[in-house]
């Protein structure tokens, strides 16, 4: 809202703005990333938009890996992984798909698994609205 009301974009469906996140988190400018994710997240909560907002918390765990915080990566992935299978879908668009296949790939060979299986059960045990304001609560320095 704030990043489309300030170039003067009117979005009716938010999906896109994860993409311009993870261009940003590829150039390293964190805090715009999390602001385009927020923003997503934001916006397809108001639209109750449920496999959306299981991929913005997965852009948030994108988000947390970079910000070398990958317990809390694992956290938001097993909710992610949670709302997927309580809508018995898997992410329809193809970037959150690789997304998450990347968060998956990098908790798997950074975490030790017993680590990765306490986090990802911590996650699997969040409500919707607890993962939404983990993901929310995450700083990166500039907010």
């Amino acid at each position: 809202m704030e990043l489309t009301a300030r170039k003067g974009i009117k979005v009716s469906w938010p999906t896109p703005l994860r993409r311009p996140g993870y261009l940003a988190l590829e150039q390293n400018d964190v805090p715009s990333a999390r602001r385009y994710f927020l923003e997503s997240l934001i916006l397809n909560r108001e639209t109750e938009d449920r496999p959306a907002v299981a991929a913005c918390l997965a852009s948030f765990a994108a988000l947390a890996i970079r910000l070398d915080k990958p317990v809390l990566a694992a956290r938001l992935f097993g909710v992610v992984e949670r709302q997927l299978e309580s809508l018995a879908i898997n992410l329809l668009f193809f970037l959150d798909r690789a997304e998450l296949e990347r968060i998956r790939n990098h908790l798997l060979a950074y975490l030790e698994e017993a680590t990765l299986s306490a986090a990802f059960a911590e996650g699997w045990d969040l409500t919707d609205e607890q993962a939404i304001d983990l993901a929310r609560e995450i700083s990166v320095g500039e907010d």
